[in-house]
């Protein structure tokens, strides 16, 4: 079997890429020990599309078994992780040990199927990844984890902008298609969920703790010159031993997301490993006392505890009937300001049918 390698350009360092994550599609990436991208990547793909057709043609290398590191090598160079909660960080190349892991096994392959090493990805134009430990060679790549969120919510009553609204009992587990829109009042702050996790693949970790985070990405609206996204960390459970969440300690106990107005908010949860246990006693450190609302400095927590991200999963938000009864409550905003566009507001105000007869919320799942 002859086939030919496609023609690699020189690499840069890093690029500073769009700042939001996507879902990764191409095929060959699907289980590789992260599930979110950002383009453009190191090669000026502006599209998941274009680059995955052109990892698609390293197929033949990758079955032949050659290395065990050549797909999560390629994947990390044209799919590069995507962490929501380092909104502002340019996407970076893989290391130059893994690099080295993969040629070692499939350079030799690679002339036996009538081709030779692309000369761009030449081991020494990438850095070398100082948390490394070159003793381990038994050391696989990353595992997939596949995350599983579970709310229970009771029923409740309550009145906004004049409607009075009724959500009935239930339980569900966010689904597949996160695309679908979830109700604030069903993840609200007194539904802590139950998150657990288990490994899609057989590979062996180094992270003996994880650390749970979940974060409402969104762009600062009260500064029109700030375009920035900006991260609110809604929950924070670390040192998590045998997948226990239980068994953490909370760094920040669990608060319900609050959208904010005319846009589609992205909540995410992100499962962490590092082999060491976090300090819990120096996180203080990482706060922000000038602006409470982003409380931690999470990018700054990962970074220097040497954290992975192993698996993430979102649900998109938008203001509704429930977030605009906290927002009035919670946050003492005029009724009219908070309300101003809603069907029915303030005509229905006062009248003694809203009072009666309240509004069911159905619900699509």
């Amino acid at each position: 079997m002859v086939y030919k390698l496609v023609a690699l350009l020189c690499l840069v360092g890093s690029l500073h890429a769009d700042d939001t994550c996507e879902e990764i599609t191409a095929p060959m990436c699907k289980n590789i020990g992260y599930t979110l991208t950002k383009f453009p990547n190191s090669f000026g793909h502006e599209k998941q599309d274009d680059a995955g057709h052109e990892i698609h043609l390293f197929s033949p290398l990758v079955q032949t078994g050659c290395s065990s590191f050549i797909q999560q090598f390629l994947c990390e160079l044209y799919i590069p992780k995507c962490d929501p909660s380092k909104p502002n960080t340019p996407i970076t190349l893989p290391s130059r040990q893994l690099c080295e892991k993969a040629k070692q096994g499939c350079d030799s392959t690679a002339s036996d199927l009538g081709t030779s090493w692309p000369e761009g990805l030449t081991c020494d134009k990438f850095d070398s990844d100082p948390t490394s430990d070159e003793g381990e060679d038994d050391e696989q790549p990353s595992s997939t984890f596949q995350l599983s969120i579970k709310y229970s919510s009771n029923a409740i009553t309550f009145e906004s902008c004049c409607h009075v609204y009724y959500y009935s009992q239930k339980t569900f587990f966010l689904p597949s298609d996160e695309n679908v829109m979830v109700k604030t009042a069903d993840v609200k702050s007194s539904n802590e969920p139950k998150v657990t996790w288990k490994r899609e693949s057989g590979s062996r970790r180094k992270g003996d703790y994880s650390t749970l985070i979940m974060v409402t990405g969104y762009t600062e609206s009260s500064n029109k010159q700030d375009n920035q996204p900006h991260i609110y960390t809604n929950w924070m459970v670390a040192n998590i031993a045998n997948g226990q969440v239980s068994s953490g300690i909370t760094v920040k106990e669990y608060e319900g997301p609050q959208p904010t107005p005319n846009t589609d908010n992205k909540v995410y949860f992100l499962l962490y490993h590092h082999s060491k246990p976090l300090e819990i006693s120096s996180l203080g450190k990482y706060s922000n006392p000038e602006n409470s609302r982003y409380q931690l400095d999470i990018d700054a927590i990962l970074k220097d505890n040497k954290m992975d991200l192993t698996a993430s999963k979102y649900m998109l938000m938008e203001v509704d009937e429930y977030s605009r009864f906290k927002s009035i409550q919670d946050s003492h905003r005029p009724e009219s300001e908070v309300c101003k566009g809603v069907i029915g507001y303030p005509n229905l105000c006062g009248k003694t049918l809203r009072k009666n007869v309240p509004l069911t919320i159905n619900r699509k799942r």
